[in-house]
């Protein structure tokens, strides 16, 4: 293999892993099953899965406060019989308010003589806190905001800018128990998901819970424990679409 594509393989391989957490997490306390109080509101928990659903550079605030009162609702009709419900852990895909922008040579040269303006007005609508530069030398470099901000369309309106040949979010890498929301018709649905053992390389045991809201009303449908029974219940082809669309 030439040097230079050696060289671009590993610095590929580096970034990737800048960009990489292990998500596998449990809830609080020394019971993983335990309840834990939804905080009041505005959670940063609906905070950000109204980011998340809302697709928007900002989260709706009426959104997340409709979120906000559709997650205590189910905590406090099905938390008593399934702790999970009570559950207050979400965990975005990506890291929020952080992009990574990939840029063509001569905007590599004007960043690192800090002599790049055309980011200025955007860095200072979506309150720029920090700007990482250590491997400018590639080509690469990533900012973090303050607030909470979806990086895929904040991504997006730095890509237009001119010399970014990229940028987009950082990647969340591993499992862990987290919850998984969807837009359904007449309203959204949570799947619930406990994961355990090895969560880092994408959990042994996994275990879930699905509710619909409608209306405001929630419903439970199921529990599953996957490795204590294999066979998918009947409701399971609806409720993984919450996950197979966490992205």
């Amino acid at each position: 293999m030439p040097r230079h594509r050696a060289i671009a393989v590993m610095f590929v391989i580096a970034v990737s892993m800048l960009g990489c957490q292990n998500s596998g997490t449990e809830p609080a306390g020394d019971d993983p099953g335990a309840v834990v109080d939804i905080q009041p509101f505005p959670s940063e928990q609906a905070t950000l899965m109204a980011l998340y659903l809302s697709g928007r550079i900002r989260p709706p605030e009426e959104l997340a406060g409709e979120i906000h009162d559709e997650l205590a609702g189910i905590a406090a009709v099905y938390a008593k019989n399934y702790p999970m419900l009570g559950y207050g852990g979400f965990h975005l895909p990506w890291q929020p308010s952080v992009i990574s922008l990939h840029v063509d040579e001569p905007t590599r040269e004007a960043i690192a003589e800090d002599a790049y303006h055309a980011w200025d007005a955007l860095n200072d609508e979506f309150d720029l806190e920090e700007m990482d530069t250590h491997i400018i030398r590639y080509g690469w470099c990533s900012l973090r905001f303050g607030g909470f901000l979806h990086p895929v369309p904040l991504g997006e309106r730095y890509a237009a800018l001119p010399g970014i040949v990229t940028a987009g979010p950082n990647g969340i890498c591993g499992d862990g128990s987290n919850v998984f929301p969807r837009t359904i018709e007449g309203g959204r649905s949570y799947l619930y998901y406990r994961g355990s053992g090895d969560c880092p390389s994408g959990c042994i045991h996994k275990e879930y819970w699905y509710v619909r809201v409608i209306d405001g009303e929630p419903s439970f449908v199921g529990y599953w424990h996957r490795h204590a029974d294999p066979v998918e219940p009947e409701w399971w082809a609806e409720a993984e679409l919450n996950r197979l669309r966490f992205r």
